[in-house]
């Protein structure tokens, strides 16, 4: 079995002359195209591929280190990100490009939820701006711990940073007839 791809084919006659030609591959077997997904609780990329071996790129350069089906996002970097899979045979296949933006990570912006100052200093208040119907906003830290746990009516929130430590936050609101909705937001020391 060969990978897809281009392979050059080089022959050598009976007097020695060398002729060689560009061959592509169509059909390989390359492991299927992984997923690239995101966490907002635990701050992570991940793919649910099986493979050999993992490769995680930021901007299409290689993240050293990163070779597992899992890519935590600690300090928010803004940037393109990708995963490519490796199989039992060395064939390659690379995911689609998930694009991090600062406050926000590929489609998953929320409609109707802005949060600012962001990021902002510890002891600074921030400004939780809500259009939806009385919910539930639950903070979580890096890991996955809940920080913080109030409830919020349409208008502004303020969440008060006195008592979290510097760090990357979700803010997920829940409620009665509301589809999950969740931001990141980063605290400074």
């Amino acid at each position: 079995n060969l990978c897809g791809g281009g392979y050059w084919v080089k022959a050598t006659d009976s007097i020695g002359q060398v002729d060689s030609t560009l061959v592509n591959i169509q059909n390989g077997s390359n492991p299927p195209t992984p997923d690239i997904y995101f966490d907002n609780v635990n701050i992570l990329l991940y793919t649910t591929a099986k493979a050999s071996a993992y490769q995680w790129f930021y901007n299409s350069q290689v993240i050293p280190g990163a070779t597992d089906d899992t890519l935590t996002l600690m300090g928010m970097q803004a940037g393109e990100y990708f995963v490519q899979v490796e199989d039992s045979l060395s064939c390659l296949s690379t995911s689609q490009v998930l694009t991090v933006t600062f406050g926000t990570i590929g489609t998953f912006a929320p409609k109707g939820v802005s949060l600012y100052p962001n990021p902002a200093s510890r002891g600074q208040k921030i400004n939780l701006k809500w259009d939806g119907a009385p919910a539930s906003l639950h903070v979580y830290n890096a890991t996955g711990a809940l920080m913080m746990k109030t409830r919020i009516d349409p208008g502004i929130c303020v969440i008060d940073t006195r008592y979290l430590p510097a760090g990357v936050y979700v803010a997920v609101i829940t409620g009665k007839d509301i589809t999950q909705v969740s931001t990141k937001f980063q605290i400074r020391p």
